[in-house]
């Protein structure tokens, strides 16, 4: 079993390499950085695969900025109604995810306490339906206690993998 930033660090699935716009004099190391960076997106994956609101409700900041958009549905604004949309979705599914999600051109970019993990999720509902794909973009902040936290997550589904 391959973990999420296992997949990220893949040189199969990176297209390319991309110059990191940190500063560097950045007293973290970028490697250190982005491996925090992609455990907190392990981390919110974990909740979602497993509909776990307890721990979706651990990666999610309290800022007031804090927005969700999930495929065909409206952003929702702050901590509360981010964390409604998750109970909604987890209820639909009856506490469980009835697809699998692989995750294609994992790329993580970080800006001083800004992370951003775009990604393609390939959801297989295991039927004859053609795979679902779903291009995101998780965007976390690092708190003053050290953690990444999520701020902003756009889900927008697309006709095919790339």
């Amino acid at each position: 079993v391959t973990t999420k930033a296992e997949q990220a660090e893949s040189p199969a699935l990176q297209e390319e390499p991309h110059s990191d716009p940190t500063p560097a004099d950045d007293s973290q190391d970028l490697p250190q950085q982005h491996q925090e960076i992609a455990d907190a997106n392990d981390f919110f994956y974990d909740a979602y695969e497993t509909c776990d609101l307890e721990a979706m409700g651990k990666i999610w900041s309290s800022e007031p900025y804090v927005k969700c958009s999930h495929p065909g549905r409206n952003m929702v604004n702050g901590r509360e109604q981010v964390l409604d949309s998750w109970r909604e979705i987890f209820e639909l599914n009856d506490g469980r995810n009835p697809a699998t999600i692989q995750f294609k051109s994992i790329k993580i970019l970080s800006i001083d306490r800004v992370g951003i993990v775009t990604c393609l999720e390939e959801f297989d509902q295991g039927t004859q339906f053609e795979k679902m794909h779903v291009l995101s973009t998780n965007v976390y902040e690092k708190h003053p206690d050290d953690r990444w936290l999520m701020v902003h997550r756009m889900g927008a589904r697309v006709l095919s993998g790339v």
